[in-house]
């Protein structure tokens, strides 16, 4: 479970709508409820917002916030080559 210190922290790194965005990543890796269905964005809130969550959900979140910020690391890099050359 989340501190509201760490979940501040995740909502700015994610930014606006940043319940959407873990639950798109979670789509793309296959991330479902133990009966299957997908996660919903009342879900992920309540994650953020330190509520009592199952250690399922936890873990799927905590590894969505690692692929975000490596794909965002992977993006920043890339900007900074392309624009280093401009």
């Amino acid at each position: 479970m989340l501190t509201k210190e760490e979940g501040k922290k995740i909502k700015k790194l994610f930014g606006y709508r940043y319940a959407n965005k873990i639950l798109a990543i979670f789509k793309n890796e296959n991330f479902l409820q133990e009966n299957g269905e997908e996660y919903g964005s009342a879900a992920i809130r309540n994650w953020a917002n330190g509520l009592e969550v199952s250690e399922r959900l936890d873990g799927f979140c905590l590894e969505a916030v690692a692929i975000y910020k490596k794909d965002k690391k992977a993006r920043e890099s890339r900007r900074k080559e392309i624009l280093s050359n401009v």
